[in-house]
């Protein structure tokens, strides 16, 4: 509860309408979680690697090792130290389609008032439209921050 007051209150501090840019807040992304495995491959696994960018700027990327086809949650150790404007960029890699863009989230540090935040498919873009069910209705994923 203390932390939603801190929010609460960095959000009055800061009006993005008014032009003001709000303050870069660090934090640590110890993991991100994916509810379970997208679609993505011809056998319908997916092979993830992603990238996180902070302001616009390349900070970890973290390599493709296994396949994946589970409806289990997913879990990547991270370990960024990350503040400002956050995107997380998923892709997954297959030996006949290449490597596929599948979804990206995004986020500032500022705004975050929770050790746990978690964007429903309807919430992540490349997920949100579905158009080739690639995607489980129930998909999310999280990220665990300190």
């Amino acid at each position: 509860e203390k932390n939603n007051s801190r929010a609460t209150e960095r959000t009055v501090q800061c009006s993005v309408i008014a032009g003001e840019r709000p303050e870069d807040i660090q934090l640590l992304l110890s993991s991100i979680t994916l509810s379970n495995s997208p679609a993505f491959n011809e056998d319908g696994s997916c092979k993830p690697y992603f990238v996180i960018f902070q302001n616009g700027e390349e900070i970890f990327e973290r390599e493709s090792t296994e396949s994946y086809k589970t409806e289990d949650p997913i879990s990547f150790p991270v370990s960024a130290q990350i503040s400002g404007d956050i995107k997380i960029q998923f892709f997954s890699v297959s030996d006949i389609l290449g490597t596929q863009e599948m979804f990206s989230i995004h986020f500032h540090t500022f705004y975050i008032a929770s050790s746990h935040v978690r964007f429903s498919r309807e919430m992540i873009d490349g997920a949100h439209v579905n158009t080739f069910k690639q995607f489980t209705d129930s998909f999310s994923v999280s990220v665990e921050l300190k």
